[in-house]
């Protein structure tokens, strides 16, 4: 169990990832590169790691869980007069493992809808399975725990948030979409790049 003790390095920067960013608004790409560099590349050289042993404990299977593979939905906010609207910063970013999960974010308006697939080498992480692992096997500090309260994500957990790289190989279909207006307006793929993240 000793080796998943970083975790517990990790939980203050998890719980202020998921209480601190609002879906849609602007985040500056150093936010992203930090929370890889410091919290998502530790996760993901874990289960690298695992995934390359021979023999797997019981808590190694347990944690390898965490790895997210499937479908998932980013949005972020939409500005008519763009010409391409999605900036791949090639760094982890939020995501839900399925529309219902989507609408459960509480998004006005038109937004962009970006489709991705989280393939088997793009490393994605289910959050809550992360932090239910933590929880399980007692990986979050008392300390921490009192001050950033695990129960206050359970709020969260209804947006079945996953975390997946942001790059070109990952992204299926760019839309506009309006929740309120049901309606969904699917861009070509010349309109879906663009060079700066706002």
């Amino acid at each position: 169990m000793k080796e998943f003790y970083f975790l517990a390095e990790l939980y203050n920067k998890i719980y202020y990832w998921l209480v601190g960013t609002t879906p849609g608004e602007h985040t500056c790409i150093s936010h992203y590169k930090k929370y890889d560099k410091e919290v998502w590349s530790q996760i993901k050289n874990k289960i690298y790691e695992l995934e390359n042993k021979q023999k797997l404990t019981f808590y190694e299977k347990e944690f390898i869980k965490c790895k997210y593979i499937g479908d998932a939905y980013r949005v972020i906010k939409y500005n008519s007069r763009n010409k391409g609207h999605v900036c791949t910063t090639n760094s982890y970013q939020s995501c839900s493992k399925n529309m219902d999960a989507v609408k459960n974010v509480n998004i006005y308006g038109d937004k962009i809808l970006i489709q991705l697939n989280a393939k088997k080498d793009s490393y994605a992480i289910d959050i809550f399975e992360l932090l239910c692992f933590m929880m399980k096997y007692k990986l979050i500090k008392m300390q921490d725990f009192q001050k950033c309260n695990f129960y206050n994500l359970e709020k969260y957990e209804c947006e079945e948030e996953v975390v997946v790289p942001l790059i070109k190989e990952n992204i299926t279909n760019v839309s506009i979409i309006n929740f309120e207006k049901d309606i969904i307006q699917y861009l070509p793929k010349d309109k879906w790049y663009r060079n700066r993240l706002y």
